[in-house]
């Protein structure tokens, strides 16, 4: 809907919990730095490249 859930900088060690209705947009910073966890599964950032490159993506959660 257009709206955004998340915003801001993260430190290490810092976990952030997001709820909305998908498909969500992504935009990471440092993405090589990141781990995301949908629905207790670990999703595999694409593009994870060298330290400091960021991350532009789509997660698309899917209920059965």
């Amino acid at each position: 809907r257009g709206e955004r859930v998340y915003y801001g900088l993260g430190t290490a060690g810092k976990h952030a919990q997001m709820r909305g209705e998908p498909p969500f947009a992504v935009v990471l910073g440092n993405a090589s730095g990141v781990k995301i966890v949908v629905d207790g599964e670990d999703f595999a950032v694409p593009a994870k490249g060298k330290p400091g490159e960021y991350a532009r993506f789509s997660v698309n959660v899917v209920s059965d």
